[in-house]
């Protein structure tokens, strides 16, 4: 499957309620020294997201197993990575994570992705 999508239609993006969640507690720990910086951290996140509804390719296939054989990709800002799939007409974010972190341990819910397709 070609990731292309027409620039006339971008593909439509939904974020998780876990990368909701995700979002959410990077926030919250940033804010714990800057709210500024914590604002802005999410809106480059969330460009980033963005940028996905028209070049959704440019991830790179994740390597870890089970997020590999789904098609999972990812892309980064700064120093957060943000997994993701992208079908044929809709981007689906799973999650975001501080590079640092140990992603192999964290589940990835497909279920209700799944159900709405």
């Amino acid at each position: 499957m070609e990731l292309q999508s027409n620039l006339s239609k971008p593909l439509e993006i939904h974020i998780t309620p876990d990368a909701n969640r995700d979002l959410a507690d990077i926030m919250m720990h940033i804010a714990k020294d800057s709210r500024t910086a914590a604002h802005r951290v999410r809106e480059r996140i969330l460009e980033r997201i963005g940028e996905l509804a028209v070049a959704p390719g440019r991830g790179k296939i994740s390597q870890i197993p089970t997020l590999k054989e789904r098609g999972v990709r990812f892309t980064s800002e700064g120093r957060y990575l943000i997994f993701y799939q992208a079908k044929e007409q809709e981007v689906h974010v799973h999650h975001i994570f501080h590079s640092a972190r140990n992603i192999s341990a964290y589940d990835f819910d497909f279920h209700e992705q799944e159900q709405t397709n």
